[in-house]
């Protein structure tokens, strides 16, 4: 039948900004405060420059965030794990907010990953793989390699059935460099392999398929199904206030309600009733011309048609020829009238005379056309 995909689309995308907004406001409230550890208040900050103009608001309450991540530095630094997180965080905070790191930062960051991805893994990176999303995201930021054992720390712990969020960061640390792109798509696999899937889980596949997207310039290599599934439960399932899934609802959000547009209620009303009738009257056209085509088509087979309804007679008569081209011919101008009156009636307006009128014309000049076409 035809399709009314233009009024669909405008109702869907209307339905899932709205759902969008309430989510990100919800998103919002449950970002870490100056209370929370510097390590999250810094990943949402990053995730809420990400989001756009629509997470501007919320992100601002976070900007002291890095402020306090170069005192931390600065005033207590150690060349140890929890510090070198930070510093990597911090870096990719600031890259998402196109601002450059202090100078000493850069060098830093390359000569304590390096030493410490030499460490045993009890005292490493590699025991503890959040940290170490914290450190590739900065690294990657920073345009520096990452260290060989830094990569086969991840590649060991996406090899023991890891946490879905956990392999989420992972993930989307890696997809920042070109070269890791075979980790990258096995930290992303790792993130959708459970069958099972939690709001926090939701929400970390819904981030990563996002964040693919924008940094690779191409969708994630996964279902469309399983990215519907994790996006439909990330915005109807219960929220989670544990981070960093606020900051990652925040993020995709805020993305998500990049189209919506603020304007008068008069505008917004003038706006939805053009778009109504431009549905409307497209819909008529695609009945018509459906009617029509339908029609030609039999006028074109007509004289097998017949031969098929006549068996045995030989090549159908000419009047009979005649006479069903009139009848499909007059069948159509009828089907048009009748269309057109359902399209004035559903745009609440009057009938126009010439309706009748048009059915007569249409039967007339189609009985003309089947008299020349088999005379």
């Amino acid at each position: 039948m035809v399709p009314l995909t233009h009024e669909r689309r405008l109702r869907a995308q209307a339905q899932g900004n709205d759902v969008s907004l309430t989510t990100f406001r919800a998103a919002a409230e449950a970002l870490p405060t100056p209370d929370d550890p510097l390590l999250d208040r810094l990943f949402a900050l990053e995730c809420l420059h990400r989001g756009g103009r629509e997470a501007r608001t919320a992100a601002h309450s976070l900007l002291d965030a890095t402020r306090d991540a170069a005192w931390y530095l600065d005033q207590e630094w150690e060349p140890d794990v929890p510090h070198l997180a930070v510093l990597g965080q911090a870096i990719s905070t600031l890259n998402a907010a196109s601002e450059d790191p202090p100078a000493a930062w850069l060098p830093r960051l390359a000569e304590t990953a390096t030493k410490l991805a030499t460490r045993p893994a009890r005292f490493g990176l590699a025991s503890n793989p959040t940290l170490l999303a914290c450190v590739l995201r900065g690294l990657s930021a920073a345009d520096l390699p990452p260290p060989s054992p830094l990569l086969d720390a991840a590649s060991a712990y996406l090899n023991t059935g890891p946490d879905p969020v956990v392999a989420a960061q992972l993930a989307e640390a890696l997809a920042r460099r070109r070269t890791g792109s075979d980790l990258a798509r096995q930290a992303l696999l790792a993130t959708f392999a459970r069958p099972e899937s939690t709001h926090p889980v939701a929400v970390a596949r819904w981030w990563l398929a996002e964040r693919w997207h924008a940094l690779r310039g191409e969708p994630a290599p996964v279902s469309d199904n399983d990215l519907e599934d994790a996006r439909t439960q990330a915005l109807c399932s219960p929220p989670t206030t544990d981070p960093p899934i606020p900051a990652m609802v925040a993020e995709v959000t805020a993305r998500a309600i990049n189209s919506l547009v603020i304007v008068p209620l008069a505008t917004l009303a003038r706006t939805r009733e053009s778009a109504g009738i431009r549905t409307i009257i497209e819909n008529l056209v695609w009945r018509i011309l459906f009617v029509v085509a339908a029609a030609a088509t039999l006028l074109i087979k007509l004289p097998a048609v017949l031969g098929w309804l006549l068996p045995g007679s030989g090549a159908p008569p000419r009047e009979a020829l005649q006479a069903a081209a009139g009848l499909i011919t007059a069948t159509v101008g009828a089907t048009a009238a009748v269309l057109l009156r359902l399209t004035h009636k559903r745009l609440g307006r009057q009938e126009p005379p010439y309706l009748e009128l048009l059915t007569g014309a249409v039967a007339a000049v189609g009985t003309l056309l089947a008299v020349v076409l088999y005379r």
